[in-house]
């Protein structure tokens, strides 16, 4: 009779650590989990590194072929390869190589100003071969409000560390915070790096080298 109760005890006990075990190992694979659905992806983390970028949580997908994202977008994707992430905010599209872990495109979309503002004179100046991704931004700016006047397009001898607005006129900081928002969240900097051309611009638009 003890014999058969201490083998019911042991049986109860065996599925109960069982149990006990299954609750235990499920709540850990729950937890990690969701700590790797929420982490951020390694190329997002790498490019906030050295520069600013919207808040928003991007979208992202990696290239499985090239030739056909060409033929669609043959400027952006032009020196695109198999293997690099497309990173896409609602006002911003990064192409970045986890490869070489470095910027290979990137274009901004301008958006609608928030609210009616006054009209605010844009320079545009560039480092290295940005020539082409400030144009385009020039004529998507000139499109999206007659607020935004855009004096010139040209190339600069200051090395600049981000796509930076250097607030020109502090009366025009509201603006410029509009503006800000419509380019991405660009950083805006209250003091023009030294060695600046003067301009009668209220912001300069500074793009940096991405290559």
């Amino acid at each position: 009779m003890k014999k058969n109760i201490y083998q019911y005890l042991s049986l109860v006990l065996f599925v109960l650590l069982l149990t006990v075990g299954g609750v235990l190992l499920y709540s850990q694979r729950t937890t990690l989990f969701s700590r790797d659905k929420n982490a951020p992806d390694p190329a997002v983390s790498h490019i906030r590194s050295f520069m600013d970028t919207p808040q928003e949580t991007p979208q992202i997908a990696s290239l499985d072929t090239v030739e056909e994202f060409k033929k669609k977008d043959p400027e952006f994707f032009k020196n695109a390869a198999v293997g690099d992430k497309i990173i896409s905010y609602p006002y911003m599209r990064i192409l970045y190589s986890p490869k070489t872990k470095k910027i290979v495109n990137i274009v901004t979309l301008p958006t609608p100003l928030p609210t009616p503002s006054q009209p605010i004179r844009i320079m545009m100046r560039y480092n290295a071969d940005e020539l082409a991704r400030a144009k385009t931004l020039k004529s998507q700016l000139e499109q999206a409000s007659p607020n935004l006047i855009v004096l010139g397009v040209e190339k600069s001898s200051v090395v600049y560390t981000g796509d930076i607005i250097y607030l020109v006129n502090p009366a025009k900081k509201d603006d410029a915070l509009r503006f800000s928002q419509m380019v991405g969240g660009s950083k805006i900097v209250e003091t023009p790096e030294k060695g600046e051309e003067p301009t009668e611009a209220d912001v300069i638009l500074a793009f940096r080298d991405i290559q």
